[in-house]
């Protein structure tokens, strides 16, 4: 970080996919930002990024051939995150309410048909994502056009307990064909998602996660967990409820429970 407290990020990837039969795929990736922080302006955050990327691509059949298909992209993304933490201190007990929202532009698309999609194949809508400039886990798809996250959290903090919730949308400008069906992303106004956590203390804690369908507000995706125990065994046990189609790699319902224990 300089002294003004700004900093500069570069990252690059080279990627090189071969197969006996089908579509070999090779890219290489360059990306440069620059972000800055602003804490505590009268009670505000924000963060501010402007990144740009550029991919090119070489697609051969796997024998060798030539596709004559060597795609290319330029990606530019500015996005500004604000958020204004309340804070309450009654004895022990700390109570927070934290509006949240940022601000994404990107140009619309950017996600040519010859374009492999190789590493970005999943793809779920849930509260982990909801302020993430691209929500894409892999670098062959880029979330383009320009969007506004909003959202609260809520929390009462005490003595090494915790109870907080957070729920948000996120409003798009123009409808992206990218997003499928039940994807929670598609149409301008996404799902609603969040999740609400209470840890008592440290040898338990309960953690719901969700995702409302926007228009009838039923929940389309549940995923219930609990952990207890000390650091020498913990156990945890999980419950998850999902509808057909809410994420690309399953295309049917599922209630599934698991289970696990740790040391």
């Amino acid at each position: 970080p300089s002294r003004l407290g700004d900093y500069w990020t570069f990252d690059t990837n080279l990627l090189n996919l071969m197969r006996e039969e089908g579509v070999d795929s090779r890219r290489f990736s360059v990306k440069g930002g620059w972000h800055r922080d602003f804490s505590n302006i009268h009670g505000h955050s924000f963060n501010l990024s402007s990144t740009l990327r550029g991919d090119i691509y070489d697609v051969r059949q796997a024998d060798g051939s030539n596709l004559d298909r060597n795609p290319g992209r330029i990606y530019p993304q500015l996005s500004a995150n604000w958020r204004y933490p309340l804070q309450r201190k009654t004895g022990t007990t700390h109570q927070l309410i934290e509006p949240i929202a940022s601000v994404v532009f990107a140009p619309n698309g950017g996600n040519p048909d010859d374009i492999p999609n190789e590493d970005s194949l999943a793809f779920e809508f849930d509260d982990s994502d909801l302020f993430i400039p691209n929500r894409f886990v892999g670098l062959d798809r880029v979330e383009g056009g320009k969007r506004v996250d909003y959202g609260i959290r809520l929390g009462t903090y005490s003595n090494g307990g915790i109870a907080s919730a957070l729920i948000g949308q996120s409003y798009r400008l123009r409808d992206d064909s990218l997003f499928e069906e039940k994807t929670g992303l598609q149409g301008n106004f996404s799902d609603f998602v969040g999740n609400v956590q209470i840890r008592p203390g440290s040898y338990f804690d309960a953690l719901y996660r969700f995702r409302l369908n926007k228009e009838k507000l039923n929940p389309v995706m549940n995923d219930l967990s609990f952990t207890a125990g000390a650091p020498i065994l913990r156990a945890r046990i999980n419950y998850l409820d999902i509808e057909s189609g809410v994420t690309s790699y399953n295309t049917g319902s599922r209630k599934e429970v698991s289970f696990g224990a740790s040391s």
